[in-house]
């Protein structure tokens, strides 16, 4: 049984340079700002201090981090492999060293070329409370990563989580030590099919749905099964593909627009497969082309096609797509929120799309008020595979990040 929750931890996201962007790639640089940023090297080695994390020994914490890898490496259309190197800093990292391998506040870049990802355990949190300034009482963890000027992707990064009493469960540690894992090597949030009404102070309340169906990049921690949602594990996959990605997975993709034709950034698409009722999702324009444009990686199968608007506390911190920085930002103001709809050629039936390996199917649509009549038929257009690889442009880059954490009680 699950209590009502007691404790609300802010989650912040701070960007120094580059755009976050939702369901895939948390940073877009490049030419036009448009390209998302990796680790060319997928293979990453995270540095792991030797200190014990509160309540948890050195050897648990250890064992747990292990478990938030392993989600990420078993993912088999995605080449990210990370590892856990427990030689390179042969010591407790605390308030008194933390600087010799981390940014020395919020403002900083990670300690420049150390060669290491270092992965702190911050005891008692005084090492989060100096980095921000102030007490970490509601601060779980932050994570950034950093390229040097003349470079095209992420070079090093570093992990902090603090050890304070949360009332944690392990399964609870695995998907802290997932998420922020998750955003040190380039993914941000995603909203999937959650009702976007969802609310820390009214109703529906945050964490309202079946814990299964909030992804693990959900911005607030709801799920509590350690385990990977279908929507990580695409967002995961269009970020570091795996080279025969294509004979795995198919692409859907396409523009939404307004129901006059005006393009429609910063909407929340998803797709729900009509079998298996697995759920995807990215946001409209998420690559801030000005074109309303969307992209998914799928299995194979047939799905519906669906559109809503970010949830409105979403926003900063807690932002789902490069549109949601303020609460003024465009994903909050006209022509959006729109109210939520189902893409369908006839009206009053949901289409059905089908997806295929090797294949990019294109799918426009646009939004119009339920008082109006219906779009008209749009285009699907199957296309040559999709998949492919996207180059990358140098930019000096800082992406500090934390996590909304309400805590619930099991007994």
């Amino acid at each position: 049984m699950r209590k009502p929750f007691n404790s609300t931890i802010v989650h912040l996201v701070m960007l120094y340079s580059g755009s976050s962007i939702a369901g895939g790639p948390l940073v877009l640089e490049g030419p036009n700002g448009n390209t998302p940023v990796n680790y060319q090297n997928s293979n990453i080695s995270l540095d792991v201090e030797n200190g014990d994390l509160g309540a948890l020994s050195n050897t648990k914490a250890n064992a747990l981090v292990q478990q938030s890898l392993n989600l990420w490496n078993n993912i088999n259309t995605s080449t990210v492999n990370l590892t856990l190197n427990k030689a390179s800093i042969n010591l407790d990292v605390n308030q008194g060293n933390y600087t010799t391998y981390i940014a020395v506040d919020a403002g900083s870049a990670p300690n420049p070329n150390d060669m290491l990802n270092p992965l702190i355990y911050d005891n008692d949190g005084t090492i989060t409370s100096a980095f921000f300034g102030q007490q970490s009482d509601n601060i779980l963890g932050f994570a950034a990563s950093s390229i040097a000027f003349g470079s095209s992707h992420f070079e090093e990064g570093f992990i902090v989580i603090n050890g304070a009493d949360f009332g944690y469960t392990d399964a609870d540690y695995v998907l802290l030590f997932a998420h922020e894992i998750a955003h040190f090597f380039g993914l941000d949030h995603s909203q999937a099919n959650i009702n976007n009404q969802e609310s820390s102070s009214g109703f529906p309340a945050f964490c309202s749905a079946s814990s299964s169906s909030y992804p693990v990049m959900y911005p607030i921690a709801c799920r509590n099964s350690d385990s990977l949602h279908s929507d990580d594990i695409s967002a995961a996959s269009a970020l570091y593909p795996e080279t025969n990605i294509n004979d795995t997975l198919g692409v859907l993709e396409g523009l939404l627009t307004t129901d006059t034709g005006n393009i429609l950034p910063g909407a929340n698409i998803w797709v729900e497969n009509i079998v298996t009722g697995e759920i995807f999702s990215i946001v409209s324009d998420y690559l801030r082309e000005g074109t309303g444009f969307y992209r998914l990686y799928l299995p194979a199968g047939n799905y519906t096609l669906h559109a809503n608007s970010i949830n409105p506390e979403f926003s900063r911190g807690s932002g789902v797509g490069p549109y949601s920085r303020t609460e003024t930002d465009v994903s909050f103001i006209a022509p959006l929120p729109i109210t939520s709809f189902t893409y369908q050629e006839t009206a009053g039936s949901d289409t059905i799309i089908t997806i295929n390996v090797n294949q990019t199917l294109v799918v426009n649509f646009s939004s119009i008020d339920s008082t109006l009549a219906a779009p008209p038929k749009q285009a699907i257009t199957p296309t040559s595979k999709g998949g492919g690889t996207v180059s990358l442009l140098s930019l000096l880059l800082v992406a500090v990040l934390l996590w909304i954490r309400r805590i619930g009680y099991k007994h």
